[in-house]
């Protein structure tokens, strides 16, 4: 979003593409640039999976990403995976790749050869739950045994969190399993609490109907706030998931046409350039773009000098 606010500041309209977005908004976002409506494409790495859009020059902001555990490098497949964008539509001859710093790190990584697949990936096997102990245990006995070195376990970290709460509420092992292979962010406490009330409610026996989660949690939704509209459309995924999963879909239709609704809301804001720049999390002063630290150095200075004053006097 820091990017595409100071691109607007310059006269220049982009396109914003990112992994958050519902997969119709970015899909607009996609066609108003190739049609011509916007000047730029600004995106994560959402952007190397099946999109062809008619992209002359890909320039990489940022060498490294998140990747829900810690900050790593990007990989070569990454690397060409996005670049591979530049000059694929068949618009232009030719694609140009390029880095905001450390170019020689891209560059070396579209010119190195891309490993072969070593290892399949095993799921947890879902007949385990047939195990006489709790899922926890069964959970924790799988991810602590050695397999082949030609196989990998699947990460069940997600399972594994949840699987706690879920064990106080019942010990029927297929509902349990069924709610902790739900997919969502269960560091996300409104997700999570949303989560539990599901569980709760399903093991009363009550069918909770979409309205009624809509009364509870889609109340505050601030159609002019990005970020609000994000948080929204993931409850939504998440309760459609309950319904088609428990319910045989009986409220589906309710809840795409709400999804429907706030893609339409996010689409807006794109298309008016309601963007929020970069700010610092203490003091709201707007940040550069490519600034690497989520306060300013005032309120950094503010907080953090007199201790830097006390360890030098101790020492």
């Amino acid at each position: 979003m820091g990017v595409a606010n100071e691109l607007k500041n310059k006269n220049m309209k982009a396109s914003i593409i990112y992994g958050a977005l519902p997969y119709d908004v970015r899909q607009n976002e996609a066609r108003r640039f190739a049609n011509g409506e916007t000047d730029v494409v600004v995106a994560t790495d959402a952007i190397g999976m099946g999109m062809n859009l008619p992209i002359k020059r890909i320039v990489f902001l940022e060498q490294q990403k998140y990747n829900g555990e810690s900050v790593k490098t990007l990989s070569a497949i990454e690397v060409k995976q996005i670049a591979g964008r530049a000059g694929r539509y068949g618009v232009f001859d030719e694609g140009y790749v390029n880095s905001y710093g450390n170019r020689k790190l891209i560059y070396r990584l579209l010119d190195s050869q891309i490993s072969s697949i070593s290892k399949v990936y095993i799921n947890f096997p879902e007949s385990l739950i047939g195990i006489d102990a709790p899922i926890s245990d069964i959970l924790e006995r799988w991810q602590n045994i050695s397999i082949d070195m030609d196989y990998e376990k699947a990460n069940i970290d997600h399972e594994l969190r949840l699987v706690k709460y879920a064990e106080e509420i019942t010990d029927v092992k297929s509902i349990i399993y069924d709610f902790i292979t739900m997919p969502f962010d269960e560091d996300d406490e409104l997700l999570r609490n949303l989560w539990l009330d599901m569980l709760t409610n399903y093991c009363q026996g009550n069918h909770i109907k979409f309205n009624d989660f809509k009364n509870k949690y889609l109340q505050y939704i601030d159609y002019n706030n990005m970020e609000s509209l994000e948080k929204v459309y993931k409850i939504c995924d998440m309760i459609f998931y309950y319904d088609e999963k428990f319910f045989n879909g009986i409220d589906s239709k309710n809840i795409m046409n709400t999804k429907n609704d706030i893609s339409q809301a996010i689409i807006k804001l794109l298309e008016k350039s309601k963007l929020q720049p970069r700010k610092c999390k203490y003091c709201g002063k707007v940040l550069p773009w490519n600034y690497q630290y989520t306060m300013c150095q005032q309120c950094h200075n503010e907080r953090y000098t007199h201790y830097y004053n006390d360890y030098y006097d101790y020492y």
